[in-house]
């Protein structure tokens, strides 16, 4: 069932076509700023982080050498916003609040292997957010609420490890595509932060196809967030 209208996609395609049509201040396309870090990304992808991801879960490598590298690969590369609060931060406050590294090596592993489906997808972000929860309200009794790992920061940090492994299926949740969405009246999240990210996913995919239809050139979840990208950074934007 389609979540959006027609309407609301006809807003979308506006955006996507002032996207196209923008240009640099030397006279550049826009886009292919984007094209570039698309490829670097893919470059990072391929040569570093998916290689480490792999290894990692088939445990050739132990959970606090992983952290420590994705940590060093994002701070060179700075192509995913990962090094903020939602990410590595996030990552950091995890294994600072747990007190059996083994409990959450199984844990992290579980939730960042690649899901077959939404429904996978779905309870791997609640039964995440439910280890987070436990082990973060443990650690805010001894050391403070403000220590503590947010639980609604799940969907970006384990959606940015699903793309790393299929970038064609997994969008990254990024804070910025939620918003200009919801600026744009097309969604907005509810407090089921499970049930959004897939209801997020299912918004490009939608997306994927109706860019790909009006452009004729095939688009992927890395154009469409590059089109809300564009958006976001209007510093007058307002919803259509």
């Amino acid at each position: 069932m389609a979540i959006l209208t027609e309407q609301q996609i006809k807003r979308a395609k506006q955006i996507l076509h002032e996207c196209l049509a923008a240009k640099n201040e030397d006279g550049s396309r826009y886009w292919a700023r984007d094209e570039e870090l698309d490829r670097n990304r893919q470059e990072v992808i391929t040569g570093q982080l998916r290689p480490l991801v792999d290894q990692y879960l088939a445990g050739k490598v132990d959970l606090k050498q992983f952290k420590s590298q994705i940590d060093s690969i994002n701070k060179r590369n700075e192509h995913w916003g990962f090094k903020g609060i939602k990410g590595q931060m996030y990552f950091n406050m995890i294994l600072n609040a747990t007190d059996d590294l083994s409990e959450c090596d199984n844990e992290i592993k579980a939730a960042i292997a690649l899901p077959s489906s939404d429904e996978l997808a779905r309870s791997r972000i609640r039964t995440f957010m439910s280890y987070v929860k436990r082990i973060g309200d443990q650690y805010a009794e001894s050391h403070g609420a403000a220590s503590r790992p947010k639980i609604n920061s799940t969907p970006f940090f384990l959606s940015y490890f699903w793309q790393i492994q299929d970038a064609h299926t997994w969008p990254i949740y990024y804070t910025n595509s939620v918003e200009v969405l919801g600026r744009l009246n097309i969604w907005e999240p509810t407090d089921d932060v499970a049930e959004s990210y897939i209801q997020f996913k299912q918004i490009h995919e939608e997306l994927l196809e109706a860019f790909s239809k009006d452009h004729k050139h095939p688009f992927d979840l890395y154009g469409v967030e590059h089109v809300f990208w564009f958006e976001g950074q209007k510093p007058d934007a307002e919803p259509g």
